[in-house]
């Protein structure tokens, strides 16, 4: 008979022994919670709730991988070497929301603009340093002098 554990020979899509055992401990708690109507059926119901908890852990480890790598990216559009690279309107508006702690509203009037014209302005700045990273890479050593200012995010205009 195919037990999970023999299913899951190779590994869970190469990762640890320990997430292999995680989903055979999950398989198991599913046979006794719900098990399948057909004695019969047992080792195709078998593995078929294995290959789903696999394909649910791959998925939960890609989505949390590339939330991960957006975050880090975030962090790495405070590079102020970047910053200073972006051309005006952008710079302007990056500087005052990560700089001064202003709201949306204070930046735009200090600007002159509309607070929408505020916030497209700013969208557009991170496309462009997202732009500049994916293209070259970040450079982890200028990045440490504003990482507590990407943390921290852009001010919120209030509600």
């Amino acid at each position: 008979m195919t037990t999970p554990d023999s299913a899951l020979e190779g590994g869970v899509g190469g990762r640890d022994v320990h997430d292999a055992d995680d989903v055979a401990q999950e398989t198991w708690i599913r046979a006794l919670e719900r098990p399948p109507g057909d004695a019969h059926g047992l080792r195709p119901w078998l593995a078929s709730v294995t290959r789903g908890l696999v394909r649910n852990r791959r998925r939960a480890t890609r989505r949390r991988e590339h939330r991960e790598a957006a975050v880090a990216r975030d962090e790495a559009v405070a590079d102020p070497v970047r910053v200073l690279a972006l051309s005006e309107p952008y710079r302007s508006v990056v500087a005052l929301a990560y700089d001064q702690g202003l709201t949306h509203a204070e930046i735009a009037a200090r600007l002159g603009i509309a607070p929408a014209t505020f916030r497209t302005r700013l969208h557009r700045a991170h496309q462009k340093l997202r732009e500049q990273l994916d293209r070259g890479g970040a450079d982890s050593g200028r990045l440490a002098a504003l990482v507590a200012l990407a943390q921290e995010g852009p001010p919120r205009a209030p509600s």
